[in-house]
């Protein structure tokens, strides 16, 4: 632990603050809330949509969903590295005001990109890669183009959520995201009674990203002023850090989705139902130590820049809250795997897909008990360590996996999952040790 005379000798905006916020707990509760409202009206909103619209235009509303999620993700890493390097500065200093305001020029750039470049893809897209009639083909593309609005509000978005999740604003996070959550459903819902084209419904999903980024902008403008000229240092490391999660934020979703290709490649369609119709249900349980580390992440990234010894607690701490909120419902779904089968998709089904619904609870318990170690070794700026982790792991996890899956069908790419989650355990928990957790305190001016 550094001593005061350590701590004196930093710049005031580097001092993580120590002022009282809100409980862990509440904060992630909140956090649960935020997540768990759109599933229920996804729940409900689903079913009527499709029937109104029909398999081939719900599909591109689904794309549309998908597309919006996944260039929120692919900001370069500049929302979750600013709540790193956020929460390690005083609020309302002259620097955290210019990482800000550098934080948001590099989303606002990366979301014009990414609307630009959807916009020209749409033509390509429709007619060449997504299977789509050619009767909608038109409309279509005309959603696709629509959609690109969207992108950079989704992509800012993601950023100013990145601003109240440093300072632990989680009741703000709470009353902007869970009501986008729920309308990004409800809308298309209250749209289709009225017309069934995609570019009204495509519509409604703009509106509701941009909505959200006028809440996200007036809840930030309550906590964090900023500068609007950017930093050119600041704007470096936020790439630098952010460059590497990125990596993880690609591979990860490649690593949880690449074992139904395998499936169908080796095994068939039939097996990829049977495997992957479980999983999309017992993976829904990952929000829990989303959730949980969402809250806990920024705390860490502030203590470590000020206690390690705390930041040490809070890591056991955070392990144990993922353990006692996921294990009753993973463990539940592994025991009672068959009479829950058989209830929701009949005795048949139950009997073929029990074995790997069972092993994959297990396995995603192992994968929530990943996430302390990795949101403590990004918070300590180590996300090169997670991203090379990712790296080694992807090849070597096919290898398996396809030998695993040809010997043993889909009994044996649940046994590859549980395998990989595993290891992904047992190396971070090791790494996050030896880097972090046991780690020798900063010295005096030594930059965070």
């Amino acid at each position: 632990m550094r001593s005061f005379r350590d701590v004196q000798s930093e710049p005031v905006s580097q001092i993580p603050s120590r002022r009282p916020g809100p409980s862990l707990g509440r904060n992630v509760a909140l956090n649960l809330v935020a997540q768990g409202l759109p599933m229920v009206a996804a729940v409900v909103a689903v079913p009527p949509v499709l029937a109104a619209l029909g398999e081939a235009r719900f599909g591109v509303l689904a794309l549309a969903w998908t597309l919006v999620s996944f260039f929120g993700l692919l900001d370069l890493g500049v929302g979750r590295a600013l709540t790193k390097l956020l929460a390690e500065r005083e609020p309302g200093s002259g620097d955290a005001r210019d990482l800000v305001g550098t934080a948001l020029a590099l989303a606002l750039a990366l979301g014009v990109v990414a609307g630009v470049a959807l916009a020209l893809a749409a033509p390509w897209l429709v007619q060449r890669v997504l299977a789509v009639p050619p009767e909608l083909r038109a409309e279509a593309q005309r959603a696709l183009g629509l959609l690109a609005l969207a992108l950079p509000a989704a992509v800012v978005g993601v950023t100013l959520r990145g601003v109240l999740e440093a300072r632990q604003r989680f009741d703000l996070v709470t009353a902007v995201r869970a009501p986008m959550g729920v309308a990004m459903f409800a809308g298309p819902l209250l749209v289709v009674p009225f017309s069934s084209s995609l570019v009204a419904v495509v519509a409604v999903v703009v509106v509701v990203r941009v909505v959200a980024l006028a809440g996200y902008l007036m809840a930030v403008a309550r906590v964090e002023p900023w500068r609007t000229w950017p930093s050119s240092v600041h704007a470096a490391r936020i790439l630098r850090l952010g460059g590497w999660m990125t990596v993880s934020n690609v591979i990860a979703p490649l690593l949880l989705y690449l074992d139904r290709f395998v499936v169908a490649s080796i095994v068939s369609l039939e097996a990829v139902t049977l495997y992957v119709t479980p999983f999309e249900v017992i993976s829904r349980l990952s929000i829990i130590p989303l959730a949980v580390m969402g809250v806990v992440f920024p705390v860490f990234s502030r203590s470590l820049a000020g206690d390690p010894c705390e930041a040490h607690r809070l890591w056991r701490r955070s392990l144990v809250a993922v353990a006692g909120l996921l294990a009753p419902p993973a463990l539940a779904v592994a025991l009672l795997a068959r009479p829950l089968l058989e209830m929701w998709l009949g005795a048949d089904f139950a009997a073929r897909a029990v074995a790997p619904a069972a092993i994959l609870a297990v396995g995603m318990l192992v994968h929530g008990l990943t996430q302390p170690s990795f949101n403590l070794l990004q918070a300590a700026g180590r996300a090169d360590v997670t991203a090379r982790l990712h790296l080694v792991e992807a090849p070597l996890y096919l290898g398996y996996m396809w030998w695993l899956t040809a010997r043993f069908g889909i009994v044996g790419t649940a046994c590859a999952w549980l395998i990989r989650v595993g290891l992904s355990a047992l190396a971070l928990t090791l790494l996050a040790h030896f880097l972090v957790l046991n780690r020798r305190p900063r010295a005096a001016g030594e930059p965070p």
